[in-house]
């Protein structure tokens, strides 16, 4: 079925390349666009631009950065800016501005849930991610247990699938957790999470 389908399509070298249908059951939120921003985030981390005023800094170096001129984030502001951008390169241009260039927004509460290593201060209501790298307050110290939980099955489940991609069985529970991570998400487009 679809897995000898796939086989086929990778290891023909020869001849025209083949686009291949993404199979359904690995498909789920392909229109969600907060979950793909944050898969970008999450894989370029920590290639990360955090807002300063009117610029930004990378977060890795602190390095002042300026978006390229061309870059869609530049040229359509909109009513409420990210935050945070991720991007996958940063260049010198000839009037010795440093453009971080093909940037995607990332959220806050994705980073805390996928970015680096975390940090949870319960009582202070702090998550910090590598060293001091990131900070996020959080409303309450159970939200913050909610998120490091949540963090956690994640991490489980992510490593898992790495390990042993689509062979494993999922679990009822692990199931659940997933659906929970993809709601986090849908609240996330929707502007309901801060």
């Amino acid at each position: 079925g679809q897995r000898a389908a796939l086989s086929r399509v990778r290891n023909s070298g020869r001849g025209p390349r083949s686009f291949v249908t993404v199979p359904a059951s690995h498909n789920t939120f392909d229109a969600n666009d907060a979950l793909l921003n944050a898969v970008t985030a999450w894989s370029f981390y920590p290639k990360l631009a955090v807002r300063e005023g009117k610029g930004w800094r990378n977060v890795a170096n602190s390095q002042s950065l300026s978006l390229h001129p061309q870059s869609v984030n530049k040229l359509s502001p909109a009513l409420n800016p990210p935050s945070y951008l991720s991007f996958y390169s940063i260049m010198q241009s000839n009037s010795r501005f440093t453009n971080a260039q093909e940037t995607a927004p990332a959220d806050p509460f994705v980073l805390t849930l996928l970015a680096g290593d975390a940090k949870f201060d319960l009582y202070a209501g702090v998550v910090t991610i590598d060293g001091n790298r990131l900070r996020f307050k959080v409303n309450s110290w159970r939200t913050c247990y909610a998120v490091k939980m949540l963090r956690t099955k994640i991490k489980e489940f992510l490593a898992r699938e790495f390990r042993q991609p689509g062979r494993a069985v999922v679990a009822d529970r692990q199931k659940a957790w997933m659906k929970l991570f993809g709601q986090v998400f849908e609240n996330v487009e929707a502007g309901r999470v801060r």
